[in-house]
């Protein structure tokens, strides 16, 4: 097999279930730059029923030039700049740190497709395997933001949310080695 890419694939279905086409302004997931509110560039919806909203997504693909070959996985985590918004007078620290935490839940989840990918280095199919694993990895992603989301209260329950920031914390640091 020559190359085989996923990336386009995974960023239409993403695409599709977040209903919004994603910017060409986003942001890669990184330790050492926290989201701002500044990050939030989109035009807030008028009329509608959302106070904000923010957009992440996990992008990923592979790819092997032959079958003699190592598979080469990536994956990132990335946040939607012009999708992103929240009007001035509804941001708060506690709203923000609400947002963070949900961009490093994409995070964790991206970490764990890169620990499986890599504990699973197999003969087997890596179209199949990779579709295996992205769709697992998505349906533990949103499991885990439902959780999140009702345990915070949407973020209105910091007490939660600081929990909930403390151990996705946690467990971003026990998987270091997959952090890109």
């Amino acid at each position: 097999m020559k190359y085989a890419l996923t990336t386009l694939c995974i960023l239409v279905l993403m695409a599709a279930q977040a209903q919004v086409k994603v910017s060409d302004d986003t942001l890669h997931w990184n330790a050492n730059r926290p989201l701002e509110w500044a990050d939030f560039k989109g035009e807030p919806d008028k009329g509608g029923m959302l106070e904000g909203q923010i957009l992440c997504m996990n992008i990923g693909g592979f790819k092997r030039q032959s079958a003699h070959h190592l598979t080469v996985f990536k994956t990132v985590s990335v946040f939607d700049r012009k999708n992103s918004w929240m009007p001035e007078n509804k941001q708060t620290d506690a709203g923000l740190k609400y947002f963070q935490v949900m961009f490093n839940i994409y995070e964790l989840h991206s970490r764990k497709m890169r620990e499986a990918y890599a504990l699973s280095r197999t003969a087997e199919d890596p179209d199949v395997a990779f579709k295996e694993k992205y769709s697992q990895s998505a349906n533990e992603r949103s499991y885990d933001l439902n959780m999140y989301k009702a345990k915070t209260k949407y973020g209105m329950d910091t007490t939660a949310l600081e929990t909930w920031r403390i151990k996705i914390d946690d467990q971003l640091k026990a998987l270091a080695e997959y952090e890109q």
